[in-house]
């Protein structure tokens, strides 16, 4: 599902879409013949990050690259595919062997070829033939396709002011992904529901069955252990205090019904509508997680609401706004509970690092109405630690809930204390019950885990 949010589109059908600008990288190359540039790898990624950090420092959206041995041919804007619309109706991407080929330029290749359209897959002369195009777009899975309104080379700008063409061959591949119509390409393979409503049991292979989806993973043993090796039990090592890949999986079958329930449901811009419409969703979905669950779920809620309330009570008396950080937010849900009880002027920044629960988070949070409010950014909590500095306006915060993976707690709260991010002024809240079959912590382990954190004196630290 297109996750949106990249660059900025039209708000409404009657609203023309907004396009970006690019430059031309004239002192970076995207990749070089016989490289790794058509591989899908992270190294392939940051060869874009100087040149397009630099492009927005001068005023433009993206970077536009060129072939490395000429600097002639066309390769693809920043971690994208050019597509572009000639005068005369013709569908033109570049064809390199040393750029990445786009899943989504090959769907909407197949579309514009159904419809009819001349499609060409070939070397384009940038100085020859950039003036050709009414319509160029940037293409990639979560923007699925951007209109480019500029491509600035030197002292010379190309504009293309329509861009009606490929937005309707999006429209047609969005709504084929949205189920809003019929697939007559063949994209979609249907899978089995990941679990059967009427059981709450795996409709298909899976490793939870019966009574066995709720057993614990990992379970930490009694306190004859001291104190740190307990906690790096329950917060490591790497890849653990998170969902496994079969828990992974297990997530992934739900988030697109709570987004249509919660459309079909909530009141938009009433944040407790939203946060009533989440509740019913999952306890229709899941009665008996839900009753096992109920009381430490609501523990969390009245927590989050205090801290939260407690930091906005003081910023009044401050006449400074409220600065919250949150490190995962699966759907949205604790964003949207800190969310709306901030003033005008504060602001929550939320990190996730899975690409499609921050696309539906975004999404429930737009619904409610907190958009202004809240930030979602996608990325790795540690990776954006650096960053997040800046977004709070060089200032602490005020509060910050990691509700993330709990093998990345240690770390993170270290780093955000070695930035400043987290005084001893901040409240900081911890949960403990990340994801559905982790590890079962006892009061005991509580108390001890509890004791390692507050023996910090930066921190104000909640267990949840």
């Amino acid at each position: 599902m297109p996750a949106g949010g990249y660059y900025k589109k039209a708000a409404s059908a009657e609203q023309e879409e907004v396009g970006i600008k690019a430059v031309v990288s004239e002192d970076h190359d995207r990749a070089a013949p016989r490289g790794t540039g058509a591989v899908k790898a992270a190294g392939n990624y940051a060869a874009d990050l100087n040149p397009v950090h630099a492009a927005i420092k001068t005023g433009y959206n993206t970077t536009l690259y060129l072939d490395a041995k000429e600097q002639r041919y066309v390769e693809e804007f920043s971690v994208a595919n050019f597509v572009g619309v000639t005068h005369d109706g013709k569908y033109v991407t570049p064809k390199s062997s040393t750029i990445l080929e786009s899943t989504t330029n090959i769907l909407l290749m197949q579309i514009a070829k159904a419809r009819g359209m001349v499609v060409e897959e070939r070397p384009i002369d940038f100085e020859a033939e950039i003036g050709n195009f009414k319509e160029v777009g940037m293409c990639g899975t979560a923007a699925v396709v951007v209109k480019v309104e500029s491509i600035t080379r030197g002292d010379k700008t190309y504009t293309f002011d329509s861009f009606d063409t490929i937005a309707s061959l999006r429209s047609a591949l969005t709504s084929v992904q949205h189920g809003d119509a019929p697939d007559e390409y063949g994209f979609m393979t249907e899978v089995c529901n990941v679990f059967d409503d009427a059981t709450d049991k795996p409709a298909c292979d899976s490793p939870y069955e019966s009574a066995g989806m709720l057993s614990a993973v990992g379970i930490v043993d009694g306190l004859e252990q001291p104190s740190v090796p307990l906690v790096r039990k329950l917060f490591g090592p790497k890849g653990a205090g998170g969902p496994t890949a079969d828990m992974a999986t297990w997530y992934s079958g739900y988030e697109r019904e709570l987004l249509d329930h919660v459309v079909q449901k909530a009141t938009p811009g009433n944040p407790d509508s939203v946060l009533r419409s989440m509740d019913e969703f999952w306890r229709a979905k899941f009665p008996r997680l839900q009753e096992q669950t109920a009381a430490r779920w609501e523990e969390k809620r009245r927590t989050i609401s205090e801290k939260t309330a407690a930091m906005v009570a003081k910023s009044v008396v401050s006449g400074r706004p409220v600065r919250c950080l949150e490190l995962g937010t699966y759907c949205g849900y604790s964003a949207i509970l800190i969310a709306k009880l901030l003033p005008e002027g504060s602001m929550l920044h939320t990190v996730e690092s899975d690409y499609l629960f921050a696309a539906f988070a975004t999404k429930i949070v737009e619904f409610a109405g907190l958009e202004s409010k809240t930030k979602i950014w996608m990325g790795d909590a540690g990776e954006e630690s650096a960053l997040l500095r800046a977004r709070l306006e060089n200032e602490p915060a005020d509060l910050v809930l990691f509700d993330h993976s709990r093998n990345q707690y240690v770390e993170d709260l270290q780093r955000l204390e070695d930035l400043g991010v987290v005084t001893a002024e901040s409240a900081v809240l911890f949960d403990l019950g990340v994801h559905l079959g982790d590890a079962t912590v006892t009061q005991a382990q509580h108390e001890v885990i509890r004791e390692f954190f507050m023996d910090r004196s930066s921190v104000v630290a909640t267990m949840l």
